[in-house]
């Protein structure tokens, strides 16, 4: 049961994916008109402004892709705001990224449903980098729409090598992104945007937590769920994770503090709300499945 509540809050911030590539991505003349061409296809419309510049240092925010060619979209759906026009930014970075670097090493760890991920990604050192421009007033489902859109067109038209989502913790084969791309943006998917992670501790058999992360950044409380050694079935519960971060966006303030959720082994879960366990610092909303019979939670 579910009750109207203010949830914790995170303050929005800007979502980004890396398209990863074997050879330097080259922003020329051909490049940009097809890039255009999917773009206003994909998002159902044309273009207010289509900008090709080289970038000066300090331009976006973030350590890479502060220099290089850039792409500004900035569909007709989405109106301007006090800060600015709102849309999207494809950054063609012209540096690499190696193994060394921490964004990577922590995806890598996180990443569970791609076993080529290593190999992909390291081969493949030379990003554009597609992220938001004031669209962090939009609400969370018509944002992560819209992401998704946009990178479905970058992809398809790119065919990077790997697909990196630094503040998620992820990577994804972008073939097997493109199979399940959403066709409008009536079609919600987090995939990408929210990963599912996974922590184990010295000494313990298997896991003692799971948690999503992403979701902080559309403003939305992430979810963390302590396990209990042995706990049954971890793909199950990742599987659980991903629909209530989708119902989540669909619900935002659902569901709050005090609330009960039936987990994905059929028991009540408690719903309480607080800080997250571990890094980022961010707030989340903490599950508490029932302890068994005599023990703690």
């Amino acid at each position: 049961m579910y009750k109207q509540e203010k949830p914790p809050r995170n303050t929005p911030g800007p979502c980004l994916a890396e398209l990863c590539f074997r050879t330097p991505m080259i922003l020329d003349a051909v490049r940009q008109e097809e890039l255009l061409r999917v773009l206003n296809k994909t998002l159902g419309g044309s273009f207010g402004v289509v900008q090709h510049r080289t970038l000066g240092g300090g331009f976006t925010p973030g350590k890479k892709g502060a220099s290089g060619a850039a792409l500004l979209c900035l569909p007709e759906l989405l109106k301007a705001t006090e800060e600015g026009p709102a849309g999207f930014l494809l950054r063609f970075a012209p540096g690499q990224t190696g193994p060394e670097d921490a964004e990577l090493r922590n995806s890598l760890s996180q990443t569970w449903q791609w076993d080529g991920a290593r190999e992909s990604v390291l081969g493949a050192p030379f990003r554009v980098i597609l992220s938001e421009t004031h669209t962090l007033h939009l609400e969370p489902r018509e944002r992560v729409g819209l992401l998704q859109l946009a990178l479905q067109a970058a992809t398809s038209l790119l065919l990077p090598a790997a697909l990196h989502f630094p503040v998620s913790q992820c990577l994804i084969d972008p073939a097997s992104y493109r199979e399940n791309l959403p066709d409008s943006p009536d079609y919600l998917s987090v995939h990408g945007w929210v990963n599912n992670r996974i922590f184990t501790a010295e000494g313990e058999k298997g896991p003692v937590l799971m948690d999503t992360l992403g979701l902080h950044l559309l403003g939305l409380p992430d979810v963390q769920c302590p396990l209990p050694q042995g706990f049954p079935d971890y793909a199950d519960l990742s599987f659980w994770l991903y629909n209530l971060a989708e119902y989540m966006c669909e619900h935002p303030g659902l569901p709050a503090e005090g609330d009960t959720l039936i987990g994905p082994d059929g028991s009540e879960w408690e719903v309480r709300s607080g800080p997250s366990l571990l890094p980022p610092e961010r707030l989340v909303l903490d599950l508490r499945m029932p302890a068994p019979s005599g023990g703690r939670r």
